[in-house]
C-alpha cells in the first residue's frame, strides 16, 4: 500500500516516474481563468475567504485529525536532478511557477493511461483540509444509464466528448497558489536553462 493513502486510493493501480511518458499540455497549461465562468454567488465565494477556507485554527485540527502524508513517486521523492528536470518541465509548460509563499505542499504520482503514457497526479489532500467541506454533487453512473428509456418508434442518442488535458486548461486563482506548493528542490539540481531564467537559488514550484 502506498502510505499515507486511504484503503479507496491506495487500491488505484500506480506507475514509477519515466522521463518522456507523462502526459503534459502542448502549450501553456492554465489560460482559462475560473472566476469569470461562474455565477455570481460562485465568483464571490471563490474570490473571498467567508464560506470557503477554514479559520487556520480549525485547518490545523483538521490536518493533525487526518494524520495524511503526501503521496510521493519513488524516484521523484529523491530530489535530485531527475526531480529537478521534471520540476523544469512543468515550469515550461506552465503548471507550475515560482512562489516565495507556501503553506502547504502537494505530493506528486502517476497512474498509467491505456495509450502506454503516465498520467500526472497531485495529492491535495493536506491542501483540503483548508476549506470547507463542499456541498454533495449527484453525478451520473452506469446504472443511471441503463434507466434511459425512448418512446415507441423514438429513437436515444449519446455522445460524449473530451478535452485534451482538461484539468491544465484552467487557471488556479492567485490567492488560492500557496496551498498547492511543490516539494522544494536545491537550484543546483535544475536544469542550467531553468536556473538561469529564474535566477534565484531555491525553489518550491
Amino acid at each position: 500500500d502506498r502510505p499515507g493513502y486511504t484503503d479507496d486510493v491506495a487500491s488505484v493501480a500506480l506507475a514509477t516516474y519515466q522521463r518522456g511518458q507523462v502526459s503534459l499540455p502542448q502549450g501553456q497549461a492554465g489560460r482559462v481563468a475560473i472566476s469569470p465562468l461562474l455565477p455570481p454567488p460562485l465568483q464571490q465565494l471563490l474570490e473571498g475567504e467567508t464560506g470557503f477556507l477554514r479559520s487556520r485554527a480549525a485547518a490545523k485540527e483538521v490536518l493533525h485529525e487526518s494524520g495524511t502524508t503526501p503521496a510521493m513517486d519513488v524516484r521523484l521523492g529523491r530530489r535530485g536532478f531527475e526531480y529537478g528536470e521534471f520540476l523544469g518541465m512543468l515550469l515550461s509548460s506552465g503548471i507550475i511557477e515560482r512562489s516565495d509563499e507556501t503553506l502547504e505542499e502537494v505530493g506528486i504520482f502517476f497512474t498509467p493511461k491505456r495509450s502506454g503514457g503516465l498520467r500526472l497526479i497531485f495529492d491535495t489532500r493536506r491542501a483540503n483540509c483548508h476549506f470547507e467541506e463542499p456541498p454533495h454533487t449527484s453525478l451520473p453512473s452506469a446504472e443511471n444509464l441503463g434507466d434511459l428509456e425512448a418512446p415507441p418508434g423514438g429513437s436515444l442518442f449519446l455522445a460524449q466528448g473530451d478535452v485534451s488535458v482538461c484539468f491544465y486548461q484552467f487557471e488556479l486563482p492567485e490567492a488560492l497558489r500557496r496551498f498547492f506548493g511543490v516539494p522544494p528542490v536545491d537550484a543546483s539540481f535544475l536544469p542550467a536553462a531553468v536556473r538561469k531564467e529564474l535566477d534565484l537559488s531555491r525553489t518550491s514550484g
